[in-house]
């Protein structure tokens, strides 16, 4: 097999303690016909991760890199290292990379998956600012943590239409443009978990049209195919990091103005309902979901920029 095919894409996958996951990714992306290098942004596992990528290297037909970060940075902190990363690799080789794409480390994409994305771009002569494949979950239904947003409340139902207009996306499975990444940012790594997707990809879809590529399909292995729902937690350490979508939420849809107030304020008394007459532990839910909207309204990170 040939070693360190040319290829002007580079994937970025952000993993904690989940080698096996992150093994079949690997396998997946591998066999894919558009051939990609690889980014594995590792936050400090410590399951065998490292191990099992020295163990792939010989048999991938690109290049792939294993950076540890020393610790876990969460998802956010993860991909905003990532991304960081693969700028100055890209930078250092002569802008080596026109596209970056980024994926959960649960995300098995099929042979064609990239391919369709790539020559989805260049249908489009690269007028896009990002392009986002159909994530299904493992039964083969839509996958609900990945569906993409037209506008902050109305999400996507239209999996049909080879190329449907959005403006939020997740990182399961996102093409972007290098150019886009260094005149955009990094994704914000106070963040941690949540919405930190939301927020980078309506960076782009505010610069340049951006699209549902219903051909493009992913299998997005995630434990359960729900939503997330603050409701349903028993766990008082779970409850504890919904901290984090609250706070982020308010930050990134109060920039969308009058409408992502009346959205956050919406779902606010909803949240509050449902927490009130059917969630167990009302009190310490009450109390996140009042605490960090708050905090969202007072959160004000800076966005980096890779010079």
């Amino acid at each position: 097999m040939s070693q360190n095919k040319k290829t002007n894409i580079l994937t970025i996958i952000v993993t904690y303690n989940r080698r096996d996951l992150l093994s079949e990714c690997l396998n997946a992306i591998n066999s894919s016909i558009q051939k990609t290098d690889v980014l594995v942004i590792d936050n400090n596992s410590t399951d065998g991760t490292k191990e099992m990528i020295e163990d792939l290297k010989s048999n991938f037909e690109t290049e792939l890199i294993h950076i540890n970060t020393g610790s876990n940075l969460g998802g956010a902190g993860g991909y905003n290292y990532g991304v960081r990363e693969a700028i100055k690799l890209s930078k250092k080789a002569g802008h080596k990379y026109k596209y970056f794409y980024l994926m959960d480390d649960d995300t098995i994409i099929k042979p064609d998956s990239l391919k369709v994305l790539i020559d989805t771009a260049a249908k489009l002569n690269d007028k896009f600012g990002f392009l986002s494949s159909k994530a299904l979950w493992k039964d083969g239904s839509i996958c609900k943590t990945n569906v993409q947003r037209k506008a902050v409340a109305r999400r996507i139902n239209d999996f049909d239409t080879p190329l449907v207009p959005v403006d939020y996306a997740s990182f399961v499975s996102l093409l972007i443009k290098e150019e886009d990444v260094v005149a955009l940012g990094l994704p914000i790594k106070e963040f941690f978990i949540w919405s930190d997707d939301l927020e980078y990809t309506r960076r782009f879809s505010k610069k340049e049209k951006s699209y549902l590529v219903n051909e493009s399909i992913v299998i997005h292995k995630c434990a359960e195919n729900i939503g997330v729902d603050i409701t349903r937690e028993k766990d008082i350490k779970r409850i504890e990091r919904y901290k984090y979508i609250y706070r982020n939420d308010v930050y990134t849809f109060k920039k969308e103005g009058l409408r992502g107030i009346i959205f956050l304020l919406a779902r606010f008394l909803y949240h509050m309902l449902k927490i009130i007459f059917i969630a167990p532990r009302k009190f310490d839910k009450i109390k996140t979901v009042i605490l960090s909207h708050i905090d969202g309204f007072k959160f004000n990170p800076q966005i980096e920029y890779v010079k």
